[in-house]
């Protein structure tokens, strides 16, 4: 492997084109929307490849080039020096949010598609930043990864740290608005077919909808936010060690990570992590599932192009 090419490198170099994304009083040569358009991407793409790297170097590699076995002996040392292609931004964030790394980048697939979108239009020099939403979008998928990386976000951010929690805490509480309206809609709904609101009905509703779910998991079950019944869960699978205090003794749980929340009596549907982190918490559940079931399970997986650019 290349001597510059490391977490570290990455990570630093990251950084330093982080504090002239944001319009804060980093260091900056070029006006802020400009500077967003044509460095977000490239922090993103670093951060996402220190992230695949922490657990494997080969996993930044692109898989569809002719190169590809030259990247991978530079990459595990075998003969380094060598070419090395890496994968994209989208292959490269892929890889990290879907099974089986599961990365919690907490934004919509949408918004990293816009983003990647407009790393790709900057560099053929016909980009430019139209939805200033997507500032926000950028630093949450920036402090997702800082955390799964384990950086200090004041150390990463240094002097543009306020301008990070502003965008930050403005794309959150507009997203938190809109679910908000989702859940006041479906439960407006619920109230306007059953209007009946005394604890014998709520009761009766309530023993209703855990009959139409007695076949599902109970750790797939969570109670709707909008009418109180019960609703199914989808999302994944994965494996979590687990220890104590008094012992140095591991064992291996499988938990389920949610990813979108369906209710079974009301209209309240959440689609993805981000709208059930805001309306349910997706803090995941432990399930009753052994290590050897598992195994024998095949893990759902988002359909995406996870190997490489073609």
């Amino acid at each position: 492997m290349t001597s510059d090419f490391t977490v570290e490198n990455l990570i630093s170099t990251a950084r330093t084109y982080a504090r002239q994304t944001l319009d804060g009083p980093g260091f900056r040569s070029t006006p802020y929307e400009d500077a967003f358009t044509a460095l977000s991407g490239i922090v993103l793409e670093r951060l996402a490849k220190a992230a695949l790297m922490r657990r494997h170097p080969a996993l930044v590699m692109d898989l569809t080039g002719k190169s590809s076995w030259e990247t991978l002996l530079s990459l595990t040392g075998v003969a380094p020096g060598g070419t090395i292609r890496t994968a994209s931004l989208k292959v490269a964030l892929d890889r990290l949010r879907l099974a089986p790394l599961n990365v919690p980048l907490g934004v919509k697939a949408k918004e990293i598609d816009d983003l990647v979108e407009l790393r790709n239009s900057s560099a053929h020099a016909i980009g430019s930043l139209t939805d200033p939403s997507l500032v926000g979008a950028y630093v949450k998928i920036v402090d997702s990864l800082l955390n799964d990386l384990d950086v200090a976000r004041a150390t990463f951010w240094m002097d543009c740290l306020q301008a990070a929690d502003y965008a930050k805490a403005g794309a959150e509480a507009r997203e938190r608005e809109r679910v908000r309206a989702l859940i006041d809609k479906a439960r407006s709904s619920y109230r306007r077919e059953y209007p009946d609101d005394s604890p014998d009905a709520k009761e009766y509703h309530y023993e209703w909808s855990k009959n139409l779910t007695k076949s599902i998991p109970e750790w797939r079950l969570r109670d709707c936010p909008a009418c109180e019944n019960v609703g199914i869960m989808e999302g994944v699978l994965f494996k979590h060690r687990v220890s104590t205090p008094e012992s140095d003794e591991e064992w291996t749980v499988i938990q389920f990570g949610p990813g979108s929340f369906r209710c079974s009596s009301c209209s309240l549907h959440l689609d993805d992590q981000v709208e059930v982190e805001y309306g349910i918490s997706n803090i995941p559940n432990w399930t009753d599932i052994s290590e050897e079931e598992f195994e024998r399970i095949e893990p759902k997986r988002e359909p995406s192009n996870v190997l490489g650019d073609v």
